[in-house]
């Protein structure tokens, strides 16, 4: 399986606090007919941390049904218990994910050298591929490039999914990485620079809004058809902005309600509803890009 281009960080659907199924369909039949080449569920997009062991269950097994047996399907796997992430990587392994996105353990704060050995038992018993996941921003831990590369040669560990925000990271993982070690940019906003640089692909948050011109801007920049992909990537540079103007995902959700995609923009607590000002900014954005 080629893990690359664009991997949708799919949000998960609610309403009046219960998973909508038909939402949920909607949107991955959405991303089917519009070239996603991944679809990633139960990330920090898909709301994970909120989602009951049932649920998760649920949302795998229904993912995998929907698309197909060939289709690659991610599962967020990560926690702050290496023995809960190797559990959970278990379940998504039985439950028909193809890859585990592992985060960095969040609120343990590991020092570098402890995140080699939890990813390390992580991946020696994972049954399927590990992807490690590094948002330092959510966790408040940064993986370092010489914690990933370390990693980066055991043999069920087959790349990162970069989320520091930091090019210079990024560009130290490529530079020394082993030519099948893959590096996903999870950073929207610097999607272009990292493709440029050698990335394969992006989990994104923008692909939920926007799946056809955003596979279009990847398959762009695998072909390396850098004025395509430069020109793509400004077109989505606003949408980009407005997603993140409050706490991913509520603004993506307003997004995905405002073009029917999903029932409710409903959140889980902690985290709301985006309020009418990110709404309207964004239907706004929606509509000049005629998505609307």
């Amino acid at each position: 399986m080629k893990l690359q281009g664009s991997i949708v960080a799919l949000v998960t659907p609610f309403h009046n606090e219960q998973i909508c199924w038909n939402s949920f369909e909607r949107l991955v039949s959405f991303h089917r007919k519009n070239g996603t080449h991944g679809i990633l569920v139960a990330g920090t997009t898909g709301e994970a941390a909120t989602l009951s062991l049932e649920e998760y269950s649920q949302l795998l097994k229904t993912a995998r049904e929907l698309v197909g047996p060939s289709f690659p399907l991610l599962a967020g796997t990560g926690s702050f218990s290496t023995k809960a992430t190797m559990e959970r990587t278990a379940l998504a392994a039985e439950l028909g994910a193809d890859v585990a996105l592992v985060v960095t353990p969040y609120y343990n704060k590991p020092t570098q050298s402890w995140l080699v050995k939890h990813f390390t038992a992580v991946a020696d018993s994972a049954p399927i591929p590990v992807l490690l996941y590094n948002v330092p921003s959510r966790t408040g831990v940064n993986m370092l490039p010489p914690a990933v590369l370390e990693l980066a040669g055991h043999p069920n560990i087959i790349g990162v999914k970069e989320a520091s925000g930091s090019c210079g990271q990024a560009a130290d993982i490529l530079k020394y990485a082993p030519d099948d070690f893959i590096l996903l940019s999870g950073d929207d906003k610097i999607n272009y620079p990292l493709m440029a640089m050698g990335a394969k692909g992006a989990i994104s948050v923008v692909a939920n809004v926007v799946p056809g011109p955003f596979s279009a801007f990847m398959e762009a920049s695998l072909a390396g058809d850098s004025q395509a992909a430069l020109s793509a990537y400004y077109s989505l540079l606003e949408l980009c902005d407005a997603l993140f103007i409050e706490t991913n995902p509520a603004p993506t959700k307003a997004a995905l309600h405002a073009m029917g995609l999903i029932s409710s923009p409903e959140l889980r607590s902690p985290l709301f509803a985006a309020n009418p000002a990110t709404s309207g900014k964004i239907s706004a954005i929606l509509t000049e890009l005629k998505v609307l």
